[in-house]
């Protein structure tokens, strides 16, 4: 009889559930060591990659000035002038001096010249250094305000172009 508790305790060991304390603990190590190594050659690939430069550095310049300029469209007061390749807008007071504010946005028509901005008449800044197309296109209201259709190609392999809608709220 003592030969078949024996054996029966054995059988009951053998078919034991669940891990030990070790051999979590171990386990817990090793996957830390592979997610180490995983983030770390995830650190190095994204140092390798330069965000700043390129054309992604060029594409998200690009939507930051069509945005500046989306806003200051949006605020105009008037459009005195308004071409092909070129917009001139008045706004509110921007700088404190109580007098509307003039911006023009314009580019010379020759693939790879600069896109500039000009504010109240003074020295003329390169927005975006080279572009294939501006068109800003003032379009008559189609519902309770006008608009102003804006068209950008930016020179750069990524080929980006951009196209947005400005409201013209303050406009008459």
């Amino acid at each position: 009889m003592i030969r078949n508790r024996t054996a029966c305790s054995l059988t009951a060991s053998q078919h034991r559930r669940g891990y030990t304390l070790v051999e979590l603990t171990i386990a817990v190590g090793i996957s830390g060591i592979l997610v180490s190594g995983m983030m770390s050659s995830l650190f190095i690939a994204l140092k390798a990659s330069d965000s700043t430069s390129g054309t992604a550095a060029v594409t998200r310049n690009a939507h930051q000035v069509v945005a500046q300029m989306t806003a200051e469209l949006q605020f105009a007061r008037t459009i005195p002038a308004n071409s092909t390749n070129s917009i001139t807008v008045t706004v509110p007071d921007q700088d404190g001096d109580t007098v509307a504010e003039t911006i023009t946005w314009s580019w010379s028509g020759t693939i790879g010249a600069p896109l500039t901005r000009r504010f109240n008449g003074g020295p003329t800044v390169n927005m975006i250094d080279s572009i294939e197309l501006f068109l800003p296109v003032r379009m008559p209201a189609t519902g309770p305000t006008d608009y102003v259709l804006i068209e950008l190609r930016v020179t750069s392999d990524s080929n980006t172009t951009i196209q947005t809608a400005a409201p013209l709220t303050n406009t008459p």
